[in-house]
């Protein structure tokens, strides 16, 4: 987490959370246990949280815009064929930024960025590399 008072962040790790989801806001009560040796963490003082996705090793994620889970669990990726195949996924975790893939997409395929949506199973394309995310991905 980011403790802008102090332009600092602290590594923590998720200690406790309530059982009941506010469906309005979309939150859930959780308690972060963050080392503080050296007392520099006040009460009161603000943090700006984030998840590290280091914790679900032998996991894949992909940028939410590159998947399509509103609708239907889906992603499409690009064949060895440069071709476009819609693949069923299963989803684990997800954050504003990225979402798990459990599985339907294996770890150096190539999956299509942004929402694909003139894109069609079975059409060819020629495959660009996108830039690097950090927090890694297919």
């Amino acid at each position: 987490m980011r403790v802008p008072a102090l332009n600092q962040v602290f590594g923590g790790k998720v200690a406790r959370f309530a059982d009941v989801l506010d469906l309005e806001t979309r939150t859930l009560h959780t308690e972060v246990d963050v080392p503080n040796p050296e007392y520099v963490l006040m009460p009161g003082m603000y943090a700006m949280p984030s998840w590290c996705w280091s914790g679900r090793r032998g996991r894949l994620s992909l940028p939410v815009a590159r998947e399509r889970v509103r609708r239907e669990a889906t992603v499409l990726v690009v064949n060895a064929n440069n071709e476009i195949e819609k693949r069923a996924v299963t989803i684990g975790m997800r954050t504003p930024q990225r979402v798990e893939i459990k599985s339907g997409v294996a770890e150096g395929e190539r999956a299509v960025a942004g929402n694909g949506g003139g894109l069609r199973a079975g059409e060819k394309v020629q495959p660009q590399a996108a830039p690097a995310v950090a927090g890694g991905g297919a």
